[in-house]
């Protein structure tokens, strides 16, 4: 099967779950889940995607990939408070 067929046929799918994990992280939005996905899809496919898998369990790779990706970034941000002190002299952001 093609790229383009399969990315036709599951392209619904994928904007469903960028819509759906949205709201599991304020890091991300819904674009940029639905791009991270696609990204990872045409890499799977590039890398030689087997003919016999199924749409759903193609669909089901991308979720586990959106899911692990969230993961992994939330661990990399870092929060700071506006009141807190940025240097030695007490300085702070606000």
């Amino acid at each position: 099967m093609e790229f383009s067929e399969l990315f036709k046929k599951i392209e619904y799918k994928l904007r469903f779950l960028a819509r759906k994990y949205r709201t599991r992280c304020s890091y991300f939005d819904e674009e940029d889940l639905y791009q991270e996905m696609c990204g990872y899809l045409w890499r799977t496919y590039k890398d030689g995607l087997p003919y016999y898998l199924n749409e759903s369990y193609v669909v089901r790779g991308c979720e586990f990939h959106i899911l692990n990706y969230m993961r992994k970034e939330k661990e990399k941000a870092y929060k700071i408070s506006l009141e807190a002190p940025i240097n030695e002299n007490g300085d702070t952001l606000k």
